[in-house]
């Protein structure tokens, strides 16, 4: 499937809409560069997977994958048997809890819909009593428990006992005779070692060792001979604490890492239930459906609304194609809808073929096809020194050259942006040679000669927006079977354009021109 097609239908503004419902990272990043499927048996997967999550979430409330930091190489750093750091290790158990969470969400739910996402769950490793030690003995990114370990626990109580003596010890000086020769009445710390801030005229009233001095010069930092011992052991046991630390981090990085292979399949697996939960939220969130999948090239949307048109003014469209016709030619006013319809009806296909329920009533149908082509919208190119006319061609080249049977084609104002006669009998002529290539498509016209090919022709059949000539608005609604008049001159008259030159532009439209517009004027008043 082409980008530019995913981007002209917008596709991918609905997979960014989408996206935003994930939990993961890289669910988000996943779900706005997915691609249409081109297989029926893929498309239909995905939807189940999306109607099974929409089961879970709205019917028996299991929740959604349960989010953890992103991780990089620490499964496979811990597996070469490097030591995790503690907030890694969180990490870790965070991925263990989300995977836990996950599998008993969905085993808990017995309804037998639930097959794919059972599956997915089924595949899903967690280690209860690891997610459970690496939380109970790190307490954040830069703190583990007292109780991580006895050792670690009689290292830590042995340093609370002896920081006390050695205060106790110092606080000596800080009243009676002695608290003259220090600056200030406290006990500090230099180079993890306790000192006292003693006035520079009386470091020598103090025997001991010097660590340092302040910038001024006025006060010297002395360790006294009588707590060198204490500071010592201090030391001592600060290191055994980090070594013991060191052994307990080594020791979960081990177990983490015996897992390694098992956490990035867990990865993997999270990211499939997270998007199949986002596609199922979003479906919710806009009322779609689940539509029909065929193969066959037929399309059927029963009340569809575009999902980027606000629900509470878009009207409604039912559109059909594939079954006793291929091709639709819409006719109609400016601004009647007719491209939003075409659009509509291809972004419907591709849609579904990514897992995504559609906007539309319960009845409705979607073809996987190979490829989609379009043209839509003004392409002119100021770059490439293209005009708006030939951009349009080169499009209806490459789709020319690369529709086939199993190819959905949508091409706004087909041979627009030139002289009308020679539009006209480009437009003919395209759409006869995307017939005999058995392909299916939706063409936009204002064309009067391609409405007339439309009723000659088998296999193509008119459509039109119908206009309201009381009020001289459109209704946003497809009538099948009858082409739509432009209504041009009505719609200038309303908006202010002069009689004198709208009866001139009468005068200059041809007998037929005129004849034909009016049968079609007629019967579109008639049927509203």
């Amino acid at each position: 499937m082409d980008r530019k097609t995913v981007e002209k239908l917008e596709l991918n503004k609905i997979l960014a809409a989408v996206a935003s419902f994930a939990v993961l990272k890289d669910t988000k990043e996943r779900l706005a560069a997915e691609m249409p499927k081109t297989d029926k048996r893929e498309a239909e997967y995905l939807l189940s997977l999306t109607e099974e999550a929409d089961l879970l979430l709205y019917r028996y409330g299991t929740g959604r994958v349960e989010g953890f930091p992103e991780i990089s190489d620490e499964p496979e750093r811990a597996a070469k048997g490097a030591s995790l750091s503690m907030g890694e290790l969180l990490s870790m158990a965070a991925l263990l809890r989300s995977a836990r969470i996950a599998y008993k969400g969905v085993a808990g739910v017995s309804d037998e819909k639930i097959v794919y996402m059972r599956e997915i769950a089924d595949r899903l490793y967690f280690d209860e009593a690891l997610e459970r030690d690496i939380g109970e003995k790190i307490l954040s990114e830069e703190e583990m428990s007292d109780y991580a370990s006895g050792e670690l626990y009689n290292i830590r109580r042995s340093i609370r006992l002896l920081n006390e003596r050695i205060r106790n010890k110092l606080s000596e000086y800080l009243g009676g005779e002695s608290a003259k020769y220090l600056q200030d009445g406290i006990v500090t710390m230099r180079d993890n070692r306790y000192v006292l801030p003693v006035r520079a005229e009386y470091k020598g009233r103090i025997k001991g060792f010097v660590h340092d001095r302040s910038a001024s010069g006025a006060t010297f930092f002395i360790e006294p001979e009588y707590i060198l011992e204490m500071n010592n052991e201090l030391r001592e046991l600060a290191a055994a604490e980090k070594e013991e630390i060191e052994r307990i981090l080594k020791e979960l990085s081990r177990r983490v890492g015996a897992l390694g292979a098992q956490l990035r399949e867990d990865m993997l697996r999270l990211s499939e239930l997270d998007a199949a939960y986002a596609k199922a939220e979003y479906s919710y969130k806009n009322k779609c459906v689940r539509p029909r999948l065929n193969d066959r090239g037929i399309l059927s949307v029963e009340k569809g609304r575009h999902p980027l048109l606000d629900p509470a003014s878009a009207v409604p469209v039912t559109v059909s194609l594939g079954k006793e016709y291929k091709f639709l030619l819409i006719s109609g006013p400016n601004t009647g809808g007719k491209t939003v319809t075409l659009k509509m009806c291809g972004l419907f296909c591709l849609m579904a073929c990514c897992g995504l329920f559609i906007p539309a009533a319960e009845r409705s149908e979607t073809a996987v096809f190979s490829e989609v082509f379009c043209d839509i919208g003004d392409a002119q190119s100021i770059e490439e020194n293209l005009s708006t006319f030939s951009s349009h061609i080169k499009n209806v080249i490459a789709i020319t050259q690369g529709a086939g049977e199993n190819s959905l084609v949508l091409i706004d104002e087909l041979g627009g942006g030139t002289d009308p006669d020679e539009g006209q009998a480009i437009a003919k002529a395209v759409l006869s040679y995307l017939l005999r290539k058995n392909c299916r498509g939706i063409v936009t016209t204002h064309y009067t000669a391609l409405k007339e090919f439309a009723y000659a022709e088998e296999g193509i059949e008119n459509a039109s927006m119908e206009f309201d000539m009381s009020t001289l608005r459109p209704l946003y609604r497809v009538s099948l079977g009858v082409p739509g008049s432009s209504n041009a001159i009505a719609i200038s008259r309303r908006l202010g354009l002069s009689e004198e030159i709208l009866r001139d532009a009468v005068s200059n439209l041809s007998e037929g021109g005129q004849k034909f517009e009016n049968i079609i004027r007629t019967a579109e008043s008639s049927r509203i």
